[in-house]
């Protein structure tokens, strides 16, 4: 449920962040015996000295990753999953998972609803027709067919933090096809649509995509704490409407994140937060700019559930902003070319701080991994780093490049590759996820 999630931070996940200085925190290397050029060099630390320099702030940080709800559903306040009504966007597994855990969606995609969509009567019928190429976003959007009386709608379960806050806010497009020309939209107790808790009409009688806004306000009250309620979307008698693009979000969202994960996250205290992770390897920035009604839905290809890409580089800059952390973030070396990571460079040095640059990112995540997209082999590694480390210095001289390394027990070869780039190339080499060496 959305609101556990949510008081356990969300799954935002903190992570060690290991420099060569960390190891200083409780000895010094005050000498070290040199042999040949290709022969092993031998550290001594001394642990009872104590390290003469600062420490760096970054000797730890927390990442961010949207898997699970660590992103959407948790840092992110928007309620409604897969609001573009899209298909295709769960991998099978995560289909078959989804519908194990929740039986009653089975009967929601025999009706061609998209999950986790659901309809308000399922006596009814076949009422919906996702329809591909007319949509306000992405590919698809859903025609909604009433009938002569009563309504015909859908709706999806959701959960509302009524602990705090009892006003939601939301939009939503239509595009009017025949009949009468009102939407309903409203919060009912879950499974008994007779009982409605808040509810709104919007007149939505233009034949061309116009996006609606609207507010649900509950007495307080009405629903408890982590009870789920229906979020549902209506025709009434024989009116016909195509719907698409739906956002209902809390109206005490901190430019779309939640309040409650913001100050934990700020508490935690972490010097920087990572953005990347398995993702990254076919993440492409540019989709997540710009204005969010215009943001394409697609799979998240590392863990095959859906990215909406409402939570980009913009909102995560933000998010850094109002907990004091820098960014950081790795870059798409699996299906990405080095001209997009510059970009995504320059983008973000001019949308940061003092807009002179110099942050840390990361060339890659795991990429000897075979599940990242478009893994390097081997052979392939080394000049990927330099290409893309040229491609970055050119707009940003004075930034902070890590190398991919892996476990030295299990990728020496791997690692050696890594260490044999010319100097200049990168600035730290490790594992991202398991520290820096």
């Amino acid at each position: 449920m959305k609101t556990i999630q949510r008081a356990v931070l969300a799954t935002f996940a903190a992570v060690s962040v290991l420099w060569l200085g960390a190891a200083l925190a409780l000895g010094q290397i005050l000498d070290d015996t040199r042999g040949a050029p290709d022969q092993p060099v031998h550290l001594r630390v001394h642990a009872g000295e104590l390290q003469s320099g600062p420490i760096p702030a970054t000797v730890f940080g927390s990442f961010l990753e949207p898997i699970g709800h660590s992103t959407y559903g948790g840092l992110w306040s928007e309620l409604l999953e897969n609001a573009s009504f899209e298909e295709g966007l769960l991998g099978a597994g995560a289909a078959a998972n989804m519908i194990k855990e929740r039986p009653e969606l089975e009967r929601a995609s025999q009706l061609d609803l998209p999950l986790p969509w659901e309809p308000l009567d399922a006596r009814q019928g076949n009422r919906y027709e996702p329809q591909s190429g007319d949509a306000a976003n992405s590919s698809n959007s859903l025609p909604i067919m009433g009938l002569p009386s009563g309504e015909v709608g859908i709706r999806q379960r959701i959960y509302l933090p009524v602990h705090r806050i009892v006003t939601y806010r939301g939009s939503i497009f239509v595009k009017h096809q025949s009949g009468p020309a009102k939407v309903y939209l409203s919060l009912r107790e879950r499974n008994n649509p007779q009982l409605v808790f808040a509810d709104t009409t919007i007149d939505a009688a233009s034949r061309e995509w116009t996006k609606y806004s609207f507010e649900l306000t509950l007495k307080p009250g009405l629903v408890g704490r982590l009870q789920p309620v229906d979020f549902v979307i209506a025709l009434h008698d024989d009116a016909r409407a195509f719907i698409d693009q739906v956002s209902l979000m809390p109206s005490d969202n901190v430019d779309g994140m939640d309040p409650e994960v913001l100050k934990m996250a700020r508490e935690l205290g972490t010097p920087l937060v990572r953005f990347g992770g398995n993702f990254t390897s076919s993440y492409h920035w540019k989709s997540g700019i710009g204005p969010r009604d215009e943001r394409r839905s697609q799979s998240n290809l590392a863990w095959n559930i859906p990215e909406s890409n409402t939570f980009g580089t913009d909102e995560f800059l933000r998010f850094c902003e109002l907990i004091g952390a820098q960014p950081q973030i790795a870059l798409n070396l699996g299906s990405g070319t080095p001209e997009e990571a510059a970009e995504w460079v320059k983008y973000v040095n001019d949308h940061w701080g003092n807009k002179k640059g110099g942050l840390l990112w990361e060339l890659g995540n795991e990429l000897w991994g075979s599940w990242n997209m478009g893994y390097p082999t081997r052979d392939q590694i080394g000049a990927r780093t330099q290409a893309f480390s040229e491609a970055i210095r050119k707009v940003d001289p004075t930034a902070s490049l890590i190398a991919t390394g892996a476990d030295e027990d299990f990728y020496h070869e791997w690692n050696a590759v890594q260490l044999a780039i010319p100097p200049g190339y990168v600035s730290v080499f490790g594992d991202p996820f398991c520290g820096h060496r």
